[in-house]
């Protein structure tokens, strides 16, 4: 078919713009018919106890280990599948355990 020509482009530039407005209504469309909202409609709730819960149900539907942060600034609580929980920072992407008094453990685990 050969290299298009600068003609080719503008003729297709022409059907874009042309079509474009059609083509946005039709996704506008197909948007409110399979439920969605608006940006401005799902911003509103940020920092509400309703997007509280819904970020901690997603959360708590990922899978194991789960992580939460501690009482001192840097660590971090591993949760495993048996309900063991570490008490360690990561180092690269590596978790490291720390040795942690009972007393301290206990403090933390009661949050």
């Amino acid at each position: 078919m050969g290299t298009p020509t600068a003609l080719q482009f503008s003729e297709e530039e022409k059907l874009a713009k042309q079509y474009l407005p059609t083509l946005r209504a039709r996704r506008a469309e197909e948007c409110k018919k399979n439920g969605s909202r608006p940006l401005s409609e799902c911003l509103s709730i940020v920092g509400t106890p309703a997007a509280t819960a819904k970020v901690k149900s997603y959360l708590a539907s990922e899978p194991l280990p789960h992580f939460e942060a501690g009482l001192e600034k840097g660590i971090l609580i591993k949760i495993d599948e048996d309900g063991t929980r570490t008490h360690g920072r990561f180092l690269g992407k590596v978790f490291h355990p720390l040795a942690v008094s009972v007393m301290d453990q206990a403090r933390s685990d009661r949050r």
